[in-house]
């Protein structure tokens, strides 16, 4: 995985998020959700893909070191707070916007849920999601 300039990430949402229209842009809002579904669902195919490239297997471990160190390289703040042997809080904290918050958990809700013993809640605010995992 290569790290993407934050401002990159704000453009290409907020873009996905349009259509271009005659001389313009319009606004497609009412198909946004369905846009930014699509985009994590092919986002975790990337994503599955460059796991088990890189790491050679695909489960809950490796797919969070992946993770971590995609954010960490990407200058994105996040947080794993341990609450207790199987359960475990993921926050996930950014300035890039509503959009980026809804790919962010789209994108966390198709991780986990294909990944065997795996329950998740995943919840996004405008600058922040937050997934809440046990096992």
């Amino acid at each position: 995985m290569i790290p993407v300039p934050k401002t990159f990430l704000v453009h290409i949402m907020d873009y996905a998020t349009y259509n271009i229209y005659g001389d313009g842009m319009k606004k497609i809002s009412p198909y946004r959700e369905q846009i930014i579904e699509e985009i994590a669902l092919r986002a975790f195919n990337v994503v599955k893909d460059s796991v088990l490239f890189i790491k050679k297997n695909y489960d809950l471990w490796t797919e969070l070191a992946l993770l971590q160190l995609y954010m960490k390289v990407s200058n994105i703040t996040s947080d794993h707070i341990m609450e207790g042997e199987k359960r475990h809080l993921f926050i996930i904290q950014h300035d890039l916007g509503r959009n980026w918050s809804l790919f962010t958990e789209d994108l966390l809700n198709h991780i986990f849920e294909n990944l065997p013993n795996v329950r998740a809640y995943v919840e996004a605010s405008s600058n922040s999601v937050v997934a809440k995992i046990e096992f």
